[in-house]
């Protein structure tokens, strides 16, 4: 829909001034495709934790501290080949996406490549193999680094976790709360 005026400058000529308002049936399939992309490789990524069997929380944990640790250390050779290669899909595909995001347009051979990236790293997370002793070797290789038990290194992670959701929660409280005060302020000044 447009919304504008339009002012008639002599008997030829009118001048229109105004905004399209709403999505276009373009840009509704442009932002279903960013969303259905995303929700895809969002899943993948978590197809890849459960499929080696590797605990998202130590996983994050591990990394996140400066021990130095290399997951190639605790993955059979099957997965250390096939991880670089799915990563590099989905880091590609993730890569196409935010430059049409940032453009706000896409082609028909961008949608193409993003979807065969994603469908190219789903068939690899498929190939990848179960590794039922990663968490439990990582928590290990934790705790002796920190000079705890397994379940005491444990414990610390998901207690993190649960003090950084705790502060996202907060930082989000303030922001609603500093909002809802510039809200009112500005409301009495007029």
């Amino acid at each position: 829909m447009f919304i504008g005026s339009a002012m008639r400058l002599s008997k030829n000529f009118t001048l229109f001034i105004g905004q399209h308002v709403g999505s276009t049936k373009r840009e509704k399939k442009f932002d279903q495709f960013v969303k259905n992309s995303k929700n895809a490789m969002s899943e993948i990524s978590t197809q890849i934790y459960k499929k080696i069997g590797l605990d998202k929380e130590v996983y994050l944990y591990a990394m996140n501290c400066d021990e130095g640790i290399d997951l190639a250390n605790y993955l059979n050779q099957e997965n250390c080949e096939l991880i670089p290669n799915l990563m590099n899909s989905l880091n590609t595909a993730m890569n196409l996406l935010q430059q049409a995001e940032f453009t706000d347009d896409i082609s028909l051979a961008g949608k193409e490549k993003i979807t065969r990236l994603i469908f190219e790293a789903q068939d690899l997370v498929n190939k990848l193999t179960n590794e039922p002793t990663i968490t439990a070797d990582l928590l290990e290789f934790l705790a002796k680094q920190e000079h705890k038990s397994t379940d005491e290194m444990l414990k610390a992670i998901k207690n993190k976790d649960t003090d950084v959701n705790q502060a996202k929660y907060k930082k989000i409280l303030v922001l609603v709360i500093i909002s809802l005060a510039l809200f009112y302020a500005v409301l009495f000044l007029i």
